[in-house]
């Protein structure tokens, strides 16, 4: 049992070994993504639009998305929030004018309304922003996330295997033998890495499978799983810019949202966001200050014709396994810490790629010292079948 689970390892790190190599460097890199792109953002003159950063202040939402569709005629807003950019700034995602059916992020200045200018943007971010696809997708589009996916769950699977494999391993954990065979150093390593991350990368791996398996759907069934009669009626809808009711009042949904959902503190809402005709939603935390589970915590999802409530998560009603999808986010990307738990994070993203380096080391030392053996019985053999013809 125990040799065969030890091949099936050792196959399974040295079929994902670059996969994972990669999504490890990129994923360190990306830990400090925002700390980078403010480090390396390219000199800009001084904004001229002063902020008033008092919440206190802030328009309702309906004045808010009003005054943001006069600045931007033809363009629809399809979802605010609160608390992306801070210091008074909100977000809107805003329709394309070229495509409706996509739609971009931009700054409103909460206290008055006003668009404000985008951000100078760091000469690194295509850089970054090149990774992130390299991480989460491999370059490879919406089948190269499907694989991604796969690699998280193999990640998850060479965790667990190790567990079984190396279960004695508070006994030697922190021995390194140096000066014995490479193989043995090598062996030390990746099990010294491996344990000590396991935790760390089987949080990784399930959180990267969650998030990227499910696009099977897409691949295999279409897009939402439409069929192509939807999917036309999709792309008339799209030419729609606002797919709810207009006649709705946000401020009114907000309102009822604190009602039944008391202690809520509305962060961003949805109202439709295309190509489909999907319910509003207002997105919320109920727990505030607890960066473990964020501040996208508690959803109340409302009908985009009639806005009467469909559907309500509250995270604090929520069953375990409801509590850790919330937490998954904070966990996998570092952000519910401070700093050193973005040091720590990014130096535990490199253990897939030293696990697979170690791993490739000790199977090709392996395979070294096995042809070696091979060769030396070959040639015994050799010499005994000489010898033998030499006594007829």
């Amino acid at each position: 049992m125990r040799k065969r689970l030890w091949m099936l390892h050792s196959w399974m790190g040295l079929v994902s070994g670059l996969g994972l190599l990669l999504i490890g460097l990129t994923g360190s890199l990306l830990v400090f993504r925002t700390e980078l792109e403010v480090l390396l953002k390219a000199p800009a003159a001084e904004e001229k639009v002063v902020v008033n950063p008092d919440v206190r202040a802030r328009l309702d939402y309906d004045t808010l998305f009003q005054k943001v569709r006069q600045q931007m005629p033809g363009r629809e807003v399809v979802a605010w929030d609160t608390i992306m950019f801070g210091h008074g700034v909100d977000a809107a995602a805003v329709t394309k004018a070229e495509n409706p059916r996509e739609w971009d992020w931009i700054r409103v200045a909460a206290a008055t309304g006003e668009v404000l200018p985008d951000l100078p943007e760091s000469w690194a971010s295509p850089y970054l922003e090149w990774a992130l696809k390299l991480h989460y997708s491999l370059l490879l589009g919406d089948w190269g996330i499907f694989f991604a996916g796969v690699l998280a769950l193999l990640l998850c699977l060479l965790g667990l295997s190790g567990i079984y494999l190396y279960r004695g391993f508070w006994k030697t954990l922190f021995t390194l033998r140096w000066r014995s065979s490479a193989r043995l150093f090598f062996s030390d390593l990746h099990k010294m890495v491996g344990i000590s991350s396991v935790v760390f990368n089987l949080i990784l791996g399930l959180t990267g499978a969650w998030w990227n398996l499910p696009v099977i759907k897409e691949l295999v069934w279409g897009k939402d799983g439409s069929s192509q009669q939807e999917a036309e009626g999709e792309k008339d809808a799209g030419a729609r810019p606002r797919m709810y009711n207009q006649q709705l009042s946000i401020n009114e949904l907000v309102q009822e949202a604190a009602r039944l959902m008391p202690g809520l503190d509305p962060n961003r809402v949805y109202l439709s966001l295309p190509p489909r005709n999907e319910h509003m939603r207002l997105i919320g935390s109920v727990v505030p200050g607890n960066r473990l589970v964020g501040d996208y915590n508690s959803t109340i999802h409302f009908h985009a014709e009639t806005g009467r409530v469909v559907e309500m998560t509250d995270y604090r009603h929520a069953s375990w396994w409801g509590k850790f999808e919330v937490m998954m986010g904070p966990l996998h990307f570092g952000t519910f810490g401070g700093l050193p738990i973005k040091v720590l994070w990014c130096l535990l993203g490199l253990s897939p790629g030293v696990l697979a380096w170690t791993g490739v080391m000790m199977y090709w030392k392996r395979r070294r010292t096995i042809r070696g053996k091979s060769a030396a019985r070959a040639r015994l053999k050799a010499v005994d079948e000489r010898e033998a013809a030499g006594t007829l």
